[in-house]
């Protein structure tokens, strides 16, 4: 049809608008296959998640019950040990005369211990020291000279630790010092403080569960006192004695009495600390 000078040209107009291809939330056209209008009626009332937004995350756990607790143990038991401490002197104006004088004193030491032989266990040399002795006078003229000899002397048999004591004792130029009581460091005592203060630990957190209506879940950790923010503590008590041998005075013939000696119990102490998780506790019901 021609086009007039005054008429505007115009696209020709379609009857009906063109059909989309369908996709699942496209806004077009409702397709023809039933399956493919519920998917997109479900995706049209129920979209998906956005991509421009994050996930949504699951609600955070409740954070687990946990119990901490400490544990102690105290056991006191009969020593094991019985150590003394032997310091001898000896004093002349030559050094010679004081190293033989220390000498003679170190070897009646040695055989006075060698009378005990099931009830001494070692006895071991300290140090030894040789100086000369000086005058008062502000000069270095020396007017004699002092020797010390130590020894260091373990006792597993008290039967007669008396008599030993009394007998070093009474040696010219002696210094005793002792006895000081003690455990083995290998004692199973300490083995078995420590065994219980896990025991009391656990039983603490036990009754804390319980006074709460619930109980022990697991073990977190436990550890030494002071680690865990840490060998348990062993403390023993010594009562030394002291005696010293007069030096010069003629020994008794039958020899001093032997003393007294009463071993005092060591007091072992072990402390814990131990975490406990807990079932959660049970909700409440509500009033009313």
């Amino acid at each position: 049809m021609p086009i007039g000078p005054f008429e505007p040209a115009t696209p020709p107009l379609h009857p009906h608008p063109p059909r989309v291809p369908f996709e699942p939330g496209y806004p077009g056209e409702l397709p023809d296959d039933p399956v493919a209008r519920a998917t997109h009626h479900a995706h049209a009332t129920h979209p998906g998640p956005s991509p421009f937004l994050p996930p949504p995350q699951p609600p955070a756990p409740a954070p687990t019950p946990e119990i901490r607790v400490r544990g102690v143990a105290v056991v006191e038991v009969d020593p094991e040990l019985a150590r003394l401490v032997v310091a001898v002197h000896a004093r002349d104006r030559r050094r010679t005369e004081a190293l033989d004088q220390l000498g003679e004193r170190l070897r009646r030491c040695r055989s006075v211990l060698d009378d005990y032989p099931d009830a001494v266990e070692a006895a071991e040399s300290g140090p030894v020291s040789a100086h000369p002795v000086l005058a008062d006078r502000p000069t270095e003229r020396v007017k004699g000279h002092q020797a010390t000899a130590t020894l260091r002397i373990t006792v597993t048999d008290f039967t007669d630790l008396g008599a030993l004591t009394s007998r070093l004792a009474d040696i010219d130029g002696v210094r005793l010092t002792g006895p000081f009581w003690a455990l083995r460091p290998t004692s199973p005592v300490h083995r078995d403080c420590r065994r219980q203060a896990v025991q009391a630990a656990r039983q603490r957190a036990a009754d804390y569960a319980e006074a709460l209506g619930t109980r022990l879940a697991g073990l977190v950790m436990v550890a030494d006192e002071g680690l865990s923010e840490v060998a348990p503590v062993a403390r023993s008590r010594a009562m030394p004695a002291m005696a010293r041998g007069a030096a010069g005075a003629p020994a008794e013939p039958a020899g001093p009495a032997p003393m007294d000696l009463t071993p005092v119990r060591q007091t072992v102490t072990a402390r814990v600390e131990a975490v406990f998780t807990a079932h959660p506790l049970p909700e409440e019901a509500p009033e009313g």
